[in-house]
């Protein structure tokens, strides 16, 4: 089982006779507001069960929002909400979204000059690359996000061609998270910086 943002009980998959169940954290406001728009009338019946609508303040996505009950919706199913593989990716996509603007804003407040430079337009395409980047190598939490996008800017993209780097992502015999190694990769470069 895996963690999709925290707990209320979720399938993803519609078609596959197996499917995985995970935790859906649907009480976080800012999730909400990336996944309401996602849902589909049978899941949105599933989802608010009697309410006849949802009010909340998705502060990640900078407003309020409102989702009144839609007239006509089916009898809420029972068993547990099911996603597609679209929506799955849907929220994947939102979540990185999110992600980048984290790592931008972390990134004017610790690397002000760096960013400056690169002007708003291009802090934002860079925090969208360097959030994929970490995605597919496994990073996950918000710090290691912005550490590695701090690395990647301060060496212009070039942390994983440092020697050794690529190697530490890619070694399974080690018991470390991506996340983990990040903070290691880090504190090792800010020690030899403090020390030159």
């Amino acid at each position: 089982m895996r963690l999709i943002a925290s707990p209320a009980m979720a399938e993803p998959s519609l078609s596959l006779p197996s499917f995985e169940t995970v935790l859906f954290r649907h009480w976080d406001p800012n999730v909400l507001g990336g996944l309401l728009p996602l849902l589909e009338g049978p899941q949105q019946a599933r989802f608010l069960g009697a309410a006849t609508g949802l009010a909340f303040d998705a502060t990640d996505l900078g407003r309020l929002m409102a989702a009144p009950r839609p007239a006509g919706l089916p009898a809420a199913a029972p068993g547990m909400l099911r996603f597609s593989p679209e929506q799955m990716a849907g929220m994947q996509h939102q979540r990185e979204a999110v992600m980048a603007v984290r790592v931008a804003d972390y990134l004017t407040t610790y690397a002000n000059e760096p960013s400056i430079r690169l002007g708003a337009a291009g802090l934002a395409a860079f925090c969208q690359s360097t959030v994929a980047e970490a995605v597919a190598l496994g990073i996950e939490q918000e710090g290691a996000h912005c550490r590695w996008a701090y690395l990647q800017l301060m060496t212009r993209g070039r942390v994983l061609d440092a020697p050794g780097v690529r190697e530490m992502f890619q070694d399974s015999t080690v018991d470390i998270t991506p996340d983990d190694r990040v903070r290691i990769l880090f504190d090792t470069i800010v020690a030899m910086e403090t020390l030159s």
